[in-house]
């Protein structure tokens, strides 16, 4: 059972020092462009999700040992906003994400329409 915990610590330690190689803050603001007299820097937001496991065990009937482990990770970046600068100044532009707009006005329409019928009854 030691070894199993073992082989997942090192399986967390692994995955949490490949994110940590990824988490400095050229992932949140992009690479400024310019177009024309007008610089665009995007700006987003990063987000980290990882997990781990480790197994242990087998089967005395069978004469085997057990085993087993895994993990995985992600990381996602999502455009939040650009900065403009110009020579007039600069301003901050927010990027609209209609898709979740969207999905939040059908959950909120299909709720409404959950609540109205068990009203009704």
């Amino acid at each position: 059972m030691q070894e199993s915990a073992s082989v997942g610590q090192n399986i967390l330690s692994g995955l949490v020092e490949r994110l940590k190689q990824s988490a400095h803050i050229e992932a949140a603001v992009g690479e400024p462009k310019t177009v024309g007299d007008r610089t665009v820097v995007p700006i987003g937001v990063v987000m980290y999700g990882f997990g781990a496991g480790a197994g242990a065990g087998g089967s005395e009937r069978h004469d085997r040992g057990g085993g087993g482990g895994g993990g995985g990770g992600y990381v996602r970046v999502q455009p939040i906003a650009l900065m403009e600068i110009t020579s007039a100044g600069s301003r901050l532009l927010p990027v609209i994400n209609w898709t979740q707009i969207a999905r939040s006005v059908i959950m909120f329409a299909g709720i409404w329409m959950i609540i109205r019928a068990l009203k009704g009854r």
